[in-house]
């Protein structure tokens, strides 16, 4: 939401720019700028040395600054994850991928009701990146789908991003004949 709120975790290490000048958060999240003269400053993220796995929530800023005075932005991040995982036909039925089961490629894997699609590589992969914290779905694009097959299995799966999990993988999603 763009707000420091209770649960809320301070990053140090991130930085500030201020028209041509830059400083640090600390450990508490908090960043200085002093000495500054009145006039209208555009403070933001330094974008080259944000974390690969953070997206910015909070976007630049314009204050105005007058003599003698003091101002506080919060200024926000998302952290991002990644999922991955690969199609294959399941012959067996076990919903397994044995060593003889061929993988699928350019079969459309869809998240979040199409925020974002994937097609599956020579080797049946799909990887998506940038998916931010938060409960997500996945599911196959029927039309991808090679003539003859659909999901052996449920056909939406859910999965959660958290802080202490940002990389779901080794998600498998069989094939078995369509009736």
């Amino acid at each position: 939401n763009g707000r420091f709120d209770e649960g809320d975790k301070p990053l140090s290490g991130i930085r500030i720019r201020l028209d041509g000048t830059a400083t640090t958060s600390n450990e508490k999240g908090e960043y200085f700028f002093v000495n500054l003269a009145p006039g209208i400053y555009r403070v933001e993220f330094h974008l080259p040395s944000l974390p690969a796995n953070y997206t910015p929530v909070t976007g630049p800023q314009l204050i105005r600054l007058r003599e003698q005075e003091n101002f506080f932005i919060d200024f926000a991040v998302t952290a991002n994850g990644s999922v991955s995982g690969r199609v294959f036909i399941d012959g067996n039925g076990n919903g397994i991928q044995d060593e003889e089961e061929k993988h699928v490629s350019w079969v459309g894997v869809v998240l979040d009701d199409g925020a974002q699609k994937v097609f599956t590589d020579e080797n049946g992969r799909f990887y998506f990146e940038g998916v931010p914290l938060g409960t997500h779905t996945l599911a196959l694009d029927p039309e991808s789908l090679p003539s003859g097959l659909r999901p052996a299995g449920p056909a939406l799966r859910t999965f959660t991003l958290t802080e202490e999990a940002l990389e779901i993988s080794g998600i498998t999603i069989p094939l078995g004949p369509a009736d």
